[in-house]
């Protein structure tokens, strides 16, 4: 009975087999009527034969070629100052273009060329490549500007009533500076103030004890100072002759706390004498400084006989001389000589005057007040005694020893020391 059923089985496994045949294709297609097409290669794609099934319109390839690659030219490129060099590459067949061969770019050869900087024009470097038109500018730096110095004073002075500088740069630039007038610095003889500013002395070998062998005591300068006196003028000399007490006085008067000032006395009768007595008297000043004016003393008798022009320019040619040396310098004369020997306006317009004259001929005058009624406007420097006493000090045979006194109605000690004169620059600090 199981021989019989599984022989069924086999039989039913055959017939569905048969079914199913019965419904599938006959038979495959032999693709026996193809049309062909030959694709050639390229350079960059491969060659083949599509071909085609003209009963069932299957397509298949048959027949690959390989692609036939790039049939170039070359041309080199050579790099340059900026850019890069390569080969050009340019297939004959397809025009493809491509490059290869890389040469880096050769950068600037450059021409250095500076200019440094000058008083008006900055400076800077300029670089031009030698191979190209490139160029370019840096390291720019600004004008240095001008270094002017001094070439030519013209100092200020009763003969140049305009002073001024002229300054002249390296460069040729030049340019006048530093104007000042004469009326900037001297104001005339007369003063509005009319309070006593300052009390002092003038001084000179006659001021001293001779000694028997010629020389001369000391000055006790410390009694000087305690009996009230602020100042001292003293005399330097006269033409080729210095005051023998000039330097001791200078010293010892400065240790005992004095401030100075000077006079040189005149014996010039010509304009020339004049000079030459300024030039003496530079060579005195030479080193030292002083917060008073220097004073041009005119008064001898010998002189009287000049007439006022002659006068009027010696006194003008002195006293320009040593203003145009850097000294305050004033003129020292009494009421005859400034009222009847010397032109009277011109002397007061161009000079500060030391005005000697006395209240009294005779006694001892350690005081006095200003007669405006019979001296007229106040001056600034007054002598106003020649018989003053210092407590203390004597002749050789114990009797009081005379003394000039004076009165100053101006603050000449801050005034000259603004104006930088009389030395007062190179004076060491207080």
């Amino acid at each position: 009975m199981r021989a019989l059923r599984a022989k069924s089985f086999i039989i039913i496994l055959l017939l569905i087999c048969v079914v199913s045949s019965a419904f599938s294709c006959s038979s495959p297609c032999a693709h026996s009527e193809v049309t062909s097409t030959v694709i050639p290669p390229t350079c960059d794609s491969e060659g083949y034969t599509l071909n085609k099934c003209n009963e069932c319109s299957e397509e298949f390839v048959t027949d690959t070629l390989p692609a036939l690659g790039h049939t170039a030219t070359s041309s080199i490129v050579p790099p340059d100052c900026e850019n890069d060099g390569y080969t050009q590459n340019v297939c004959t067949v397809c025009a493809f273009t491509y490059t290869s061969d890389p040469v880096p770019a050769l950068g600037h050869p450059l021409s250095i060329e500076q200019t440094v900087p000058s008083c008006e024009s900055g400076g800077f470097t300029h670089a031009k490549c030698t191979v190209c038109d490139y160029e370019c500018v840096y390291d720019i730096t600004e004008p240095t500007g001008h270094t002017p110095k001094a070439t030519t004073t013209h100092v200020v002075s009763c003969k140049q009533p305009e002073g001024y500088t002229v300054y002249e740069c390296t460069c040729g630039f030049s340019y006048t500076g530093d104007y000042k007038l004469y009326t900037d610095i001297y104001k005339g003889a007369f003063v509005e103030n009319t309070t006593v500013l300052t009390k002092g002395v003038d001084t000179s070998r006659w001021s001293h004890v001779q000694n028997a062998d010629g020389t001369y005591a000391p000055l006790d300068w410390e009694a000087v100072k305690e009996a009230g006196y602020d100042f001292a003028l003293l005399r330097a000399g006269y033409i080729g002759v210095k005051d023998p007490v000039f330097e001791e006085d200078y010293i010892a008067a400065r240790a005992a706390g004095l401030k100075l000032g000077v006079y040189f006395y005149t014996y010039a009768d010509t304009v020339e004498e004049a000079r030459e007595e300024a030039e003496y008297c530079l060579t005195l000043l030479e080193g030292k400084y002083f917060e008073y004016p220097v004073y041009f003393d005119i008064e001898d008798t010998n002189l009287e006989k000049l007439d006022k022009d002659t006068l009027t320019s010696i006194c003008i040619e002195f006293i320009s001389i040593l203003q145009e040396n850097g000294y305050y310098t004033s003129l020292y004369c009494n009421n005859n000589w400034l009222k009847n020997l010397l032109h009277t306006s011109q002397m007061t317009t161009l000079f500060d005057v030391w005005y000697a004259r006395y209240p009294s001929l005779s006694g001892v005058v350690n005081e006095a007040t200003w007669n405006t009624e019979r001296y007229g406007k106040q001056m600034a420097m007054w002598q106003f005694s020649k018989t003053g006493i210092i407590e203390g000090i004597t002749e050789a045979d114990g009797t009081p020893m005379y003394f000039d006194l004076n009165y100053c109605y101006k603050d000449y000690p801050t005034i000259i020391k603004e104006l930088g004169l009389n030395g007062l620059d190179k004076a060491p600090s207080e």
